[in-house]
């Protein structure tokens, strides 16, 4: 396994103390200088920005490797949920989010030029891709390593793969020799329910958003020995062969105490609470939370600030594969039904304690409200005809050349697939949703832009 050498300051100062080089943290703070640079240059003109308010690149985590600097990045600094797959020659590539302008986020600085991982991998400047595993949100498997686990688990389990069951192995990581991974059996006409299952190893809990793995074990979670034997997660912990904290580093998922419950977020410790007398199903079962914008109220006299409203995500869970979509403001929202927020987000009102839906917002009398427009992801905006994530005249007069027949609409302009609480076509070229394609768009489009109309 090739090592990635990561910008460790305890190396270059004992450098610093027998040549009286600079200190390492300079050295980092001017390397992560220059990235941010050559990165705003290298995404000028390539990223189609949800909202011009965040634009923000973000430098992540940095490796090198003798003059390869390979690094994570993005150009704004919110990120959108969902996941990336990618297959590099042998490696199997999986980002938990999209990244822009390049959606594994992944990129190799060599020589003034930045590349991305695949045109670095192509021009032979990384062969080894096993240092991924070290980039936050990023796990890269071998092939092989998943064929070891894939043939362990089918002799595991005394299954096999046929037309009517699918028997798979997705590996996670490694600690002591062990490798986890998720062991999957299910039957291609079975519609599993959208059920989180989870394993409590000491402190630490491992869920799967679905029982994958067979009834005795249904996260799936296993380890694969070196001498080829394969084991229950819970098995390794119990037998004292590893500890709880060695199986999160290796799985992923939560570890956490009641010590070191709250901290990252400022409200957290009122309205997590909250949450769960609310919503007591949802309590322990959530991995994710985060307050994505604050409202305050100013006392004119003190200056002092009062939350008057939080925006909130809480990675929902789903009650059932069943997809849908709703418009918000001029945003797409498009996923499957969750709980107990529909796509995750949900408004905290401080004074009542009362929850809502992001999909009420619009009904919703909050000063500010446009913030909350601005924090959250979405998957198209209606109006933007030529999807760079603006409405501006360019989409106007997009639609009117489109209705003049000198152009023509896009392929994906027709979004109906994901309403199923329509009987109506929806265009995203259809801006005043009236079910027609008309000048009328072209004309609300211009009206927003010009402020006549107001959300």
């Amino acid at each position: 396994m090739k090592i990635f050498t990561k910008l460790l300051c305890f190396v270059v100062l004992v450098a610093v103390m027998l040549s009286g080089a600079i200190p390492c943290f300079a050295e980092e703070i001017n390397l992560n200088k220059e990235l941010d640079e050559v990165f705003s240059t290298y995404c000028t003109g390539k990223v189609p920005m949800h909202i011009d308010d965040v634009k923000e690149v973000c430098i992540g985590d940095v490796y090198t490797l003798g003059d390869v600097v390979v690094f994570s990045a993005d150009s704004w600094k919110w990120k959108e949920h969902g996941k990336v797959k990618r297959t590099i020659s042998d490696w199997d590539i999986e980002a938990v989010n999209h990244h822009f302008p390049y959606d594994l986020g992944i990129y190799v600085y060599v020589q003034g030029k930045i590349n991305t991982l695949e045109e670095a991998f192509d021009g032979g400047l990384v062969t080894d891709l096993d240092f991924l595993n070290d980039f936050d949100g990023i796990s890269c498997i071998h092939k092989d390593l998943r064929k070891r686990c894939s043939e362990a688990f089918l002799k595991y389990t005394n299954q096999t793969t046929s037309d009517e069951v699918i028997v798979d192995c997705i590996p996670m990581g490694e600690v002591n020799g062990y490798v986890f991974f998720r062991g999957d059996v299910y039957r291609i006409d079975s519609m599993f329910p959208a059920q989180v299952v989870e394993d409590m190893i000491g402190d630490y809990i491992y869920r799967a958003g679905r029982p994958y793995g067979p009834k005795e074990n249904p996260t799936g979670l296993y380890a694969l020995a070196e001498d080829g034997m394969v084991y229950q997660a819970y098995e390794l912990y119990e037998a004292g062969v590893l500890t709880d904290k060695q199986i999160a580093q290796a799985a992923g998922g939560v570890y956490s105490t009641e010590l070191d419950k709250y901290g990252e977020w400022d409200y957290e410790e009122i309205i997590i609470p909250a949450l769960e007398e609310k919503y007591p199903y949802i309590k322990d079962r959530y991995s994710g939370y985060a307050e994505l914008y604050v409202h305050y109220k100013e006392n004119e006299k003190t200056a002092e600030k009062t939350p008057v409203y939080a925006l909130i995500f809480q990675y929902p869970l789903y009650s059932e594969y069943v997809q849908g979509a709703h418009i918000v403001n001029d945003m797409v929202l498009e996923g499957y039904s969750g709980l107990p927020f529909t796509y995750g987000y949900g408004v905290y009102i401080f004074e009542t304690g009362e929850f809502f839906d992001l999909i009420q917002v619009p009904e919703l009398n909050l000063e500010g409200k446009s913030n909350i427009y601005k924090s959250i992801n979405y998957r198209y905006r209606m109006g933007d005809n030529n999807r760079d994530y603006n409405l501006t005249i360019q989409d106007a007069t997009y639609m009117q050349k489109c209705l003049a027949g000198l152009e023509n609409f896009r392929d994906d302009d027709n979004i109906s697939e994901y309403f199923n609480n329509t009987e109506k076509e929806v265009y995203i070229s259809d801006y005043n949703r009236d079910g027609v394609r008309n000048i009328k768009d072209a004309t609300a489009i211009q009206k927003r832009i010009a402020g006549i109309t107001v959300e």
